[in-house]
This record gives structure tokens, sequence and C-alpha cells, in this order.
């Protein structure tokens, strides 16, 4: 029997502009989503079918999307080295998502590259400072399983 795993833990790390690592653990992640991978298909019609077939097209990873308790005075936050600092340049970033599934052994972990595309801030009068923050992952992402 399986048991689920706990998704508290998880690390988001930002590595390297132009791609790839080294990677550094970005401070204070609360919750993400994605990447979100889909099959693109196209309609292929004719008129001797009564059946609509479909072709594959190209796949995508789509987005990465998270929020942290953002501080800005943090280097995985701020403008100089941090999150901040990605917005505009117009060039890809390493990222990796490692999973608390270790135990014994070493994690299961995704890795991409990707552009920072949006960077909001939710300012609550009675909260915590957080910022959501959205990445267009630029090609295949690639899963290692852990061991």
């Amino acid at each position: 029997m399986t048991q689920p795993l706990s998704s508290h833990g998880t690390l988001l790390q930002m590595g390297a502009l132009g791609g790839g690592g080294p990677y550094t653990t970005l401070a204070e992640l609360v919750d993400s989503a994605g990447p979100g991978i889909e099959q693109a298909t196209h309609d292929a019609p004719s008129q001797d079918i009564a059946w609509m077939k479909r072709v594959a097209g190209i796949v995508s990873a789509g987005d990465f999307t998270f929020d942290v308790n953002f501080i800005p005075k943090n280097a995985t936050h701020d403008d100089s080295t941090g999150l901040l600092s990605l917005i505009g340049l117009q060039q890809v970033t390493g990222w990796k998502l490692l999973y608390n599934d270790a135990g014994a052994g070493t994690a299961s972990f995704w890795i991409w590259d990707a552009f920072l595309v949006t960077f909001g801030e939710d300012v609550p009068v009675d909260g915590i400072l957080k910022s959501s923050i959205t990445l267009k992952i630029n090609g295949e992402p690639v899963f290692t399983k852990g061991s």
C-alpha cells in the first residue's frame, strides 16, 4: 500500500542567468503549481470521415507559479541578485524544484529554464507581505526520480 507524500519541505531553487545551475534555495516558499505540461493537438477533418481525427502538435511546459513570504532585503528576493532582479532581463534562468521524498536516499526533482514574467505583491493591512510569481518555462523540463 502506498503512503501519500507531504509537500511540506519542498524547495525551489534559482539557478544561473542563461539557464542551468548552480542553484540557490529560494527563501520563504509558500505554495507552488506546475510545471503544467500540455500536449497540443490539431483537428484533422476531411470530407470522407464521420469522426474527428486529431494529430499531435508540440509539447509545452507552460507556467510555474509560486508564492513567497516576500522579504525585500533577502538576497533571493531583492533587486540585486533575487527575484526582482530577473524582471525585464529577457534572459532565462535555471530553476530546480526538489520534493521532500529523500528519506535515506536522494530527493526527486524537476529542473527547467524559464523567464520570470510576473511579480506581484499582496500587502494586507493585517497579514503577511507576500509575492506571487509566474515563470514561463522555456523548453523541456526534466524530471529526475530520487533513489
